[in-house]
């Protein structure tokens, strides 16, 4: 067993020679050399806890390039994710940039301590257009809602990212909860779930699109969105999963 690293251990897979073929050095006859390899396994923060299957690649990926941390211990994927947690991870992702206020610049009713562990982040998604407040506050503390956070991704993938945000032929008529869904966030959740074959339609530009987000259930046939329904953590690890690893593209020059 080869060392173990923070977030893997490593065990011995098998032998290769120099042009990675594998060989069995029981059949070996004459001199060659050979070389070793590993295998890697991700250790969970808490060995005890069980992630869900369909959230396991995801919640690898945000703890190794440490987008989202652990809590108590562990990294609670049935957790509900915070507004604040949220601006937290993509303020994250783009290594915590510094932020240069604006001379009209006004902070949120509720953002005014600057001693938060937040407070930066909120402050960054506020000048960059990645957030709205709730009246006068931001509710850093409120759970988001699933619709909330695609509406935050797409923002950042618009605002901050530069990214092409066309959803070609897809449609909140897909969902069966379409009329739960606010009227402010069917761009995003149009974004959210176009794939590629949704591309390349009504003008949008065609290119390897993922799909972001999937269904919460089913109901007649068509796929729930559940859009006020709070985001896990768990869900929204794995919206940014696909996000951050599929193709994205920049927009058009205008």
């Amino acid at each position: 067993t080869k060392a173990e690293t923070d977030r893997y251990t490593y065990a011995f897979d098998k032998w290769v020679d120099a042009e990675g073929n594998e060989v069995d050095i029981t059949n070996v006859t004459g001199d060659i050399t050979v070389y070793a390899t590993y295998a890697a396994t991700f250790k969970p923060l808490d060995p005890n806890e069980e992630i869900p299957s369909w959230a396991m690649d995801a919640v690898e990926y945000v703890v190794v390039n440490e987008i989202v941390n652990g809590m108590d211990g562990g990294f609670k994927p049935n957790v509900n994710m915070t507004r604040a947690m949220v601006v937290t991870v993509l303020y994250r992702y783009l290594d915590s940039p510094v932020v240069e206020l604006p001379e009209d610049f006004v902070d949120f009713a509720d953002n005014m301590d600057e001693t938060t562990w937040y407070y930066d982040a909120v402050v960054w998604a506020q000048v960059n257009g990645v957030v709205n407040g709730k009246g006068a506050g931001f509710d850093p503390n409120g759970n988001v809602t699933r619709q909330e956070f695609v509406t935050i991704l797409y923002r950042f993938a618009d605002q901050v990212m530069g990214e092409y945000v066309g959803f070609g032929r897809a449609s909140v008529a897909e969902w069966a909860d379409k009329a739960d869904i606010d009227s402010w966030a069917h761009a995003a959740v149009k974004w959210a779930s176009a794939d590629a074959e949704d591309m390349d339609t009504q003008g949008s530009i065609a290119y390897n699109k993922t799909a972001y987000i999937n269904g919460k259930g089913v109901q007649d046939g068509k796929p729930l969105f559940a859009p006020k329904a709070n985001a896990t953590r768990a869900e929204v690890s794995v919206m940014l999963y696909r996000y951050m690893t599929g193709e994205r593209i920049a927009k058009p020059a205008e």
